[in-house]
């Protein structure tokens, strides 16, 4: 990935040009137009007169939301990590909801991002190993705090009973994947719509921890414990019994 440099594509070709208001909704027309021109073409050969006559605006225009393919680049990343990883964070860290309450609450926020931005999530994804060094190292250490809320998650939904599952990292990796993967098969088109498939993944994320609606007492999770021991143990025996 070629590093930032002057040339035609960042400077304005019409300074006169009267700027827009900046606006959400244009912003993420632009993003997912250039995420799809960046996939399509590669970064480097992709300009920004392309992203900006894909979204129907003049470069003098173009220019006021994004100088340069590097703003364009970081916004991306931005987005789909940055921003994500600071509201699960939030979430995760919030004393006044239940386990499952927050649970349910990053699955559905973090999967219906992904839902909603698909094109984004795939380039940057396919995109990691050749970020610059200094935004990899940043993007980095977003996925990592992303990890550590949803493995906070769950490990508080062990400790205080509501959920049953043997490892908290493994079950957050699970989850994220499920949505992950979400980005390469939906499609809006299809006959549910992102919101409903983003119940189903809450759904599926709950069943995967076996979410219970009360925290189970000392006693049942003792028991539990119990159970799953001679099942491990049937288990065994039963390949004991095999290999004789």
């Amino acid at each position: 990935m070629r590093k930032r440099t002057t040339g035609k594509d960042d400077v304005p070709s019409a300074a006169s040009d009267a700027p827009p208001n900046k606006n959400s909704f244009q912003r993420n027309e632009i993003l997912q137009s250039a995420a799809a021109l960046f996939a399509q073409k590669g970064f480097g050969a992709t300009k920004l007169h392309e992203v900006a006559g894909a979204v129907g605006l003049s470069r003098t225009a173009f220019y006021y939301y994004f100088p340069s393919k590097d703003d364009l680049l970081t916004a991306l990343v931005e987005d789909s990590t940055f921003t994500l990883q600071r509201r699960l964070t939030d979430v995760a860290q919030r004393t006044d909801i239940a386990p499952p309450d927050m649970l349910r609450t990053i699955v559905a926020d973090y999967g219906g991002w992904i839902l909603n931005h698909p094109t984004e999530f795939r380039f940057v994804s396919r995109t990691e190993n050749e970020l610059p060094p200094a935004m990899a190292a940043t993007h980095n250490r977003a996925k990592r705090q992303l990890l550590d809320s949803f493995i906070g998650v769950v490990r508080q939904g062990i400790d205080q009973g509501y959920f049953k599952v043997a490892d908290a990292r493994i079950a957050a990796l699970s989850i994220i994947g499920m949505c992950n993967w979400s980005a390469w098969w939906f499609r809006p088109t299809g006959a549910l719509s992102a919101a409903e498939v983003s119940g189903t993944l809450v759904e599926y994320a709950m069943r995967m921890v076996q979410a219970e609606t009360r925290p189970r007492s000392k006693q049942e999770r003792v028991q539990l414990e119990v159970e799953s021991l001679r099942e491990s143990i049937a288990r065994l025996e039963g390949l004991l019994a095999d290999g004789s």
